[in-house]
């Protein structure tokens, strides 16, 4: 059976890989000039790894796991833990790590999976045709087409014309990759480094406090659309073993401390750094030596915690920085703020004059938060900032007639369930599955397995994320509220409802037609 696939990013080149695996003749249609991927990390769940092994490629993947230790989780500006759960163990009960790495090594991982003139570039899909797509060259036939070209669909729009498509989430986000010395994973920190009082805004932060001397990967590109973040639960066909798919147990809302846990950001299971303990819940009282002698707050910056792995979150003002460290001594970071605080008026891939003035805001707008949020910042010598989107509503399908929508084209969500690539990876082997030995004329039936399977499960993701991005983004008295429920929540808690969230049911299998 002849399958285009519509895009070349992440999802659409997984998608291909499913497909062909599932014994399909397929071409993947790019309308750039070249492959790309733009992006400087990508946060992957244990589901998301679960899915790239049943894709074949999941043994590459798992080679950029960072070693589980200590407790990773979201933490006030300062660093000190809030919500904390554990990656080893949500790693033995899922049987996959969280694992962080550059998106264009995995987007090279996927496309080396595919056989040579499997995409075709510089091809502008610019509709359907009643037996294929209609390109900027004329139409191009197909049993079956997967629109897989991103938030900003085309073929979504044709597919749901009535549907209001994407909208802003109210925050920008900037992101960047940095090689950094093992002196900073290590190095001691003065307990006094933070400075400022809880009282202080980030706007009151004077210069930035560097705790070490980091140099930036200048060939390393910087983080692309937050669906990515594609921005991010299955086996391959015929490999029931590796999990599958499902529509699965909807994610949780965040009025509780089970559903707070539930819903905790892939900070919480991403990037604990190897061989720190977590601040402010493991880290033994240390004496400041300006402290005279009193026992100083161990969260603060305890000594050998350089990097704070997680994502710090700071109440007085909504802006958010994360840090997942990487295989050989590189760190992906983002830096979030709302949309109302926005100075730069710059979006895309900054270097040169604009990277520096992106870095010098965003580390002075942090210069009070842990002494190592600021230096990581500063090293980066190319930053991308974008503002992150949703879909307004979800769709009330996936699927019309013998098309397919997968990954942000048909569910793209804010990136702060860490779901937006893992959630089309789900996609592409679900497809995948259900479209395993089917002839064109059962590709309706198909379809429709697909769209009963995938829809459920990523509109409640979709819904949970945008619900965190909210709790995530609170000031002010909420905030401090939202800050004392996730205290309440203990780390074996969080760990279990993260469980439960990720755990993948098995795939129901195919009929063949």
């Amino acid at each position: 059976m002849r399958v285009i696939v519509v895009g070349a990013g992440l999802g659409g080149l997984a998608a291909a890989v499913a497909l062909r695996a599932a014994g399909h003749d397929v071409l993947v249609c790019e309308r750039a000039p070249r492959p790309r991927e733009n992006g400087a990390g990508i946060g992957l769940m244990p589901n998301g790894v679960l899915a790239l092994d049943a894709l074949g490629v999941g043994d590459a993947v798992r080679a950029h796991a960072m070693p589980a230790a200590g407790t990773a989780g979201l933490r006030d500006h300062r660093g000190r833990l809030l919500l904390g759960s554990s990656p080893e163990a949500i790693a033995r009960r899922l049987g996959a790590p969280a694992v962080v790495l550059p998106r264009r090594r995995l987007h090279r991982l996927l496309a080396d999976a595919l056989p040579d003139g499997t995409v075709r570039t510089d091809v502008e899909v610019r509709g359907l045709t009643a037996d294929g797509v209609h390109t900027a060259d004329g139409p191009l036939a197909a049993d079956l087409v997967v629109a897989a070209d991103g938030v900003s669909s085309t073929l979504r729009a044709l597919l749901h014309p009535t549907h209001p498509g994407i909208t802003g989430s109210g925050e920008y986000a900037a992101r960047a990759v940095v090689r950094i010395p093992p002196a900073l994973m290590a190095a001691p920190v003065p307990a006094d480094a933070c400075g400022a009082s809880a009282g202080a805004t980030s706007r009151d932060a004077g210069s930035p406090r560097a705790a070490a001397p980091v140099t930036a990967r200048p060939d390393v590109g910087s983080a692309g659309a937050a669906s990515p973040e594609v921005a991010p639960e299955a086996a391959p066909p015929g490999a029931a073993s590796a999990g599958a798919p499902s529509a699965g147990a909807a994610p949780p809302d965040v009025a509780s401390p089970d559903a707070a846990a539930a819903t905790v950001s892939s900070a919480a299971a991403c990037g604990a750094s190897p061989g720190a303990r977590s601040a402010g819940d493991e880290w033994p009282a240390a004496v400041s030596p300006s402290s005279g002698g009193r026992r100083a707050d161990p969260g603060a910056a305890p000594g050998g915690a350089g990097v704070p792995a997680g994502e710090l979150l700071d109440r007085r003002s909504g802006h958010r920085f994360g840090c997942m460290p990487m295989v050989d001594g590189e760190l992906y970071w983002y830096a979030t703020w709302p949309a109302a605080d926005d100075v730069l008026g710059m979006t895309g891939s900054l270097a040169g004059a604009d990277a520096v003035r992106a870095r010098e805001w965003l580390a002075g707008t942090r210069g009070d938060w842990h002494p190592a949020v600021a230096t990581l910042v500063l090293a980066a010598e190319e930053v991308h900032v974008t503002e992150t989107v949703r879909l307004a509503g979800p769709l009330p399908s996936f699927v019309a007639g013998r098309v397919a929508l997968l990954g942000d084209a048909a569910h793209a969500m804010t990136p702060d369930l860490g779901q937006g690539g893992c959630q089309a990876f789900e996609d592409a082997v679900a497809l995948g599955i259900h479209l395993r030995g089917v002839t064109p004329d059962g590709v309706p039936d198909a379809l429709r397995r697909y769209d009963a399977e995938r829809r459920p499960r990523t509109t409640a993701f979709l819904r949970a994320s945008t619900r965190m991005q909210k709790l995530l983004t609170r000031t002010g008295p909420s905030a401090h509220a939202r800050d004392l429920l996730f205290r309440a929540v203990p780390s074996s808690l969080a760990t279990a409802s993260l469980v439960r969230q990720l755990r993948m049911a098995p795939p129901r299998p195919a009929s063949r037609r």
